[in-house]
């Protein structure tokens, strides 16, 4: 018995694993950084890890700024009665100072208020809007393929009335 038009859809996006309606959020994937260039050696390139960008989950703050040349590798989104609470995982290849930089003046020029700092410890900032608020700390640590990232977890609750 032949499928009609939309069982066709549906079962073509089943099959390939995709939502029949695309990406979710209508935002575009921040840009994959740091992929090993291949090499004529196909060991060397089936051993290279490479990283993995993820879509933003529809419900995800459009407002909140993704640094530029940034991977993010994890990020989603629950809704709750009152608002959003959303988690993100970010890869760049800098200093996790100056990457925390960048996001303390990405946020002030979207209208948030700093409300902490550095910690002891920690590259961290504490940000709020109103009600809603972004929690973020950026740590160096080893990456994808060796070499030295910027890995920035951020926290973002976003009130809805």
């Amino acid at each position: 018995m032949p499928l009609g038009p939309a069982l066709l859809t549906i079962a073509l996006a089943v099959a390939c694993g995709q939502p029949a309606e695309g990406p979710a959020s209508g935002r575009p994937t921040a840009p994959v950084v740091g992929q090993p260039v291949p090499t004529p050696n196909a060991a060397a390139v089936d051993s290279a890890p490479i990283l993995v960008a993820v879509e933003l989950p529809a419900a995800f703050p459009a407002e909140f700024p993704i640094a530029p040349e940034s991977t993010v590798i994890e990020a989603n989104s629950r809704r709750g009665s009152t608002g959003v609470l959303s988690y993100v995982t970010i890869l760049a290849r800098g200093e996790p100072g100056d990457i925390l930089a960048w996001y303390r003046t990405a946020l002030e020029n979207a209208g948030w208020m700093m409300a902490s700092e550095n910690e002891p410890g920690n590259l961290t900032l504490r940000a709020t809007h109103g009600e809603s608020y972004v929690e973020l700390t950026t740590v160096l640590e080893t990456g994808p393929g060796g070499g030295e990232w910027a890995r920035t977890r951020a926290t973002i609750w976003k009130t809805e009335h």
